[in-house]
């Protein structure tokens, strides 16, 4: 079994975001920008209604396709130190569709289960007119809650497997259900404090940023140059952010991989 030190894992992340943040911001930004995008472009729907259909659901598509590239691409990058950012994103791109596919897999799975499970306890729990009463809906979490958990710590090293060795995407998601098999309380655990960390600091950052941009430029209203800065503020955070984890995600692989981390 190979050992797993997230102390180790971090220090390395660390220094590598120092030492090569030249080349890991851009394409962390180039994974945020489209998002930020696709913000400015969504429709303002009628409160308590979804955005009507459009043009936007494509851009959001396009968004999603080009964050995975750009994480592929950060991971290569951690994995592979001399990688220049293009012989990265080329290689991410070849690497998207099995990525993608994966990421399908799983999330047919995951819709699955949640449909069988709502049909096992939400229909024979429902209220009058075929409500979902509260105590089903409080079950279905309280049953979902810990799978999506175990199953995300599994499949938590999808991206760096992708980066570093060949294979589809079932050969992908074998081998993060591999790697991790014996790690999984200690990435549920890593996942849970990744999780309150973001909170209190995305918390923190659009709070005080919020206050200097309100007193300089107004209330950030839809369309405003207040609005507009948040959006620039929340896009810088995420760009750092993503850049530490992805990194953080690859290292851990880099431990647990041994050998075969220095794959394809």
């Amino acid at each position: 079994m190979a050992e797993l030190s997230l102390t180790r894992a971090w220090n390395e992340t660390a220094a590598f975001v120092k030492q090569e943040a030249g080349l890991l911001l851009p394409v962390a930004l180039l994974a945020v920008l489209p998002a930020v995008a696709v913000q400015l472009v969504v429709p303002e729907p009628p409160r308590g209604r979804l955005p009507e259909p459009g043009l936007w659901i494509l851009l959001v598509l396009l968004a999603v396709l080009i964050a995975m590239t750009a994480n592929i691409a950060i991971s290569r990058l951690a994995l592979r130190p001399g990688t220049s950012v293009g012989e990265a994103l080329s290689h991410a791109l070849r690497r998207l569709p099995a990525f993608l596919a994966a990421a399908i897999i799983v999330g047919i799975g995951f819709g699955l289960t949640l449909i069988v499970v709502g049909l096992v306890i939400l229909i024979p729990t429902a209220g009058p007119g075929g409500q979902p009463s509260p105590l089903g809906t409080a079950l279905v979490f309280l049953i979902a809650f810990p799978v999506v958990l175990y199953v995300g710590a599994r499949l938590f090293l999808t991206t760096p497997v992708t980066a570093a060795e060949p294979g589809g995407p079932f050969a992908i998601l074998r081998r993060s259900w591999a790697l991790t098999a014996d790690h999984a309380w200690t990435l549920i655990g890593l996942m849970i404090l990744l999780v309150v960390l973001l909170l209190v600091v995305t918390l923190a950052v659009g709070t005080v940023a919020g206050i200097l941009i309100a007193l300089a430029a107004g209330p950030p209203r839809p369309g405003s140059v207040s609005a507009m800065l948040m959006l620039l503020v929340g896009a810088a955070l995420n760009t750092v952010v993503t850049a530490y984890l992805t990194t953080l995600t690859a290292r851990i692989y880099a431990q647990l991989a041994g050998d075969a981390a220095s794959g394809i």
